[in-house]
Order: structure tokens, then sequence, then C-alpha cells
């Protein structure tokens, strides 16, 4: 959705309307900029019981002023008094306004889970299939794909009435009729499917509850004392990290020194279990990171999970090195992916085996003499408890 559009369309009833086209969540991706007439109508949106859901920035200008006392004003209204932890806003008609500040953009999934009920669902964890839904002639028509290599088996859930049909995008041709909300696919690697249905259903609004994400429960993983893995031209070392730590939450602080310059570096505070975790029903881990003033590394933080017997899976957490200060991260379990260097049976990360969590920074070719330093707390995981926000 443009500007124009937001500042142009109608308020009803918790959705946006705008020609044909309707929302009853609007998401701004890093937006501190719009015309003051948008961020009214989005004002009004929220009050009327519709969701905003602000990644990363919040209202600050309008395309006259900068800053605009006013746009801030609508914002603290929308977003409530958000700061530097993700933080949900409940208004009256069933409304809601939520901020996820840099470093937690990656639960926008989880976020949406909690507002609206999905128009697809896949019955099966971290599923390959993608979808996406279109009004095409009059008809409800749902594109399906398997995002991977290997063949898929399952059941999807549409948010529709009426008798469906399912198409081969292959071969053009209907494969069956007569389908109702649940249907069995079977797509081989990266297979598509697409279904035709006579009407959508509006998807169900979960009722709003205010707080800092009360349906993510957050668990530490167990306690112990890290060790570390550095590059051969990396002189570093690992302690305690007294100023950050809390109770049965304790951080360490990292310190490293290249001792050549233009070669690959890499250094990773290690978390080894003897006995591995069962991470299974965990949507994403949780890092708290200081980063301290001064250094300009071009290194952003890293975190590895491994898998017992299995391979290294790796996952940027977007947090630059260079940055000063707290960073409170969510890193999505699907982001973790296979590393380049390593090898797995089956390339998909087992949560009920996990050996192993790095946290650090890799493939950094920087200056001799350099100094590259961080603090982290004990990771923690974030599971989705039932129920919406």
């Amino acid at each position: 959705v443009d500007s124009r559009t937001l500042a142009e369309a109608k308020v009803d009833a918790g959705t946006l309307v705008h020609g044909n086209l309707r929302w009853r969540v609007v998401i701004l991706p890093k937006t501190d900029t719009l015309p003051r007439a948008a961020w009214e109508n989005l004002s009004r949106f929220v009050r009327s019981g519709g969701a905003v859901i602000a990644l990363g920035a919040l209202p600050q200008n309008s395309e006259a002023e900068f800053p605009a006392s006013k746009i801030q004003a609508l914002g603290r209204e929308m977003l409530g008094d958000a700061q530097a932890e993700p933080l949900v806003t409940a208004h009256s008609k069933g409304g809601a306004g939520v901020f996820l500040p840099a470093g937690s953009e990656g639960l926008l999934p989880v976020v949406l889970d909690g507002v609206l009920a999905r128009d697809v669902t896949v019955h099966a964890p971290r599923s390959p299939v993608r979808a996406t839904h279109r009004r095409i002639d009059g008809r409800e028509v749902y594109f399906l794909i398997n995002d991977s290599g290997k063949p898929w088996q399952g059941e999807v859930s549409l948010s529709v009435r009426g008798p469906g049909e399912l198409w081969s995008p292959a071969s053009a041709t209907m494969v069956r009729t007569n389908l109702g909300e649940r249907v069995s696919l079977d797509l081989g690697p990266y297979g598509a499917a697409v279904l035709r249905y006579p009407t959508a259903c509006i998807p169900q609004k979960h009722a709003p509850r205010p707080g800092s994400l009360p349906n993510l429960t957050q668990r530490a993983i167990p306690d112990l004392k890290p060790a570390m893995v550095q590059g051969e031209f990396v002189k570093a070392e690992v302690n305690p990290d007294a100023s950050h730590s809390q109770p049965e939450r304790p951080a360490w602080h990292a310190s490293a020194r290249l001792t050549k310059g233009q070669v690959d570096t890499f250094m990773f505070i290690r978390f080894l279990y003897p006995e591995p975790l069962d991470l299974a029903g965990s949507e994403c881990l949780i890092l708290d990171a200081w980063v301290p003033a001064g250094q300009q590394p071009g290194v952003r933080l890293l975190i590895i999970v491994q898998e017992k017997d299995g391979g290294d899976f790796l996952a940027d957490t977007g947090c630059p090195l260079s940055a000063p200060g707290r960073h409170r991260l969510f890193v999505p379990v699907s982001r973790l992916q296979l590393a380049g260097w390593s090898q797995d049976k089956d390339g998909e990360l087992d949560l009920r085996r996990v050996s192993e969590v790095r946290i650090g920074w890799g493939g950094y070719t920087g200056t001799e003499g350099e100094r590259i330093d961080f603090s982290v707390a004990l990771p923690q995981t974030g599971s989705v408890a039932a129920g919406g926000y």
C-alpha cells in the first residue's frame, strides 16, 4: 500500500477500504515518515478496530515537518510508549498497535498469528509450503508452492466457502473438484498447486492483549560456562560480565584482537552441551547483546546451532558490531540454514538434538591490531502459547 492510498482510504469498522481493496492489518516496514493525512487515517483505523504493526521505526515526520510533534503524538496513541522492547497496545474496539524494534522484526509471523487468523494454514510445523491469495475473475485463487528440493505431503486449510477446485499449473489441468476447506496435497520438489473457490471468508481477528508480546513464552537454555573458538589470526578471551548479568541469566564479555590484517577471521562464544537439548516447539532464539562504543568493524553478530551428529545451522542476527548499546535480538528458527562449510544428512535442523549454540562473528577481513568486543547473556528460546494478542 503506498502512502497516497493510505491517505485516501476510508475507515470502516476496523477495515481500511480503497476501491475494491480492504485491509484489516497494516504493516509499516521501517516507516517514520508519511503524509499527515495517512498518519491520521491509520490512527482512526486503529481506534475503530484495525491493527497497525510498525517494524523498526516509530512515527516521526509528516510530508512537511521533520520532526512533527503531532505525528509523534499519533504514534504514541497508536503504539503506546514504545521503546526498545516489543510492545502490544490494545484499543477499546479491538484495535491493536504493535511495535517491533530493530532486532525483533523476525517476530512478525508470530505477531500476525496473534492478530489475525491465517488465510491459509499448513498443518505441519516449519513447513516449506508458501502460499499467496488473489481474486481473479470473481473467484478466490490460492497459489501454493513447495519451496524445497524434497517432496512434500500434508494438509492445508483455507478460509473459504463453497466447493473448490485443484489445478495443476504444470499441466494446466483440473485435478480434483468439490473440495472443502481442508485439502490434502502431494507436491513434488518445488512443485505447485492452484486452488480455486467461489468465496473467501474474512479471517477472524483476535482480541489484543496489551504487554510485551504476552503469548511469547521465553525460557533460558541451561546455564553452563561457555568456551570459545577463534581463527588463527585472532587473540581472544571470554570472561564473566558482572555489569550485564542478572540472577539466573549470566552474561559474558568476549574480547578479540586481530593479529594480522586482510585475512579471514572469526570468533565465537560456544555453549557446548554434553547431552543434547530438546528445543522442539521453539519459534525463535532470543539474545541480549551489548556492543561497546568506538569500534567500527564491518561485521554483524551471528548465531550457529549445531545438531548432534549433524550440521551447523547459521543465521545472521542483523546486529552490527559497530552499533553501540544494548540489542535485544529475536532470531526465528526458520532463519537457521545449513552453513556452507557444513554437512547434514537431511539438511534440516532437528531442534530435539541441539548439541551446541555459538554466538559471535566471522568472515571478517579487518586490520592488524583491530579490537572487536561484545557481551551476550545466556540465550533464551521463545515459544508461542495459544490465543491471540
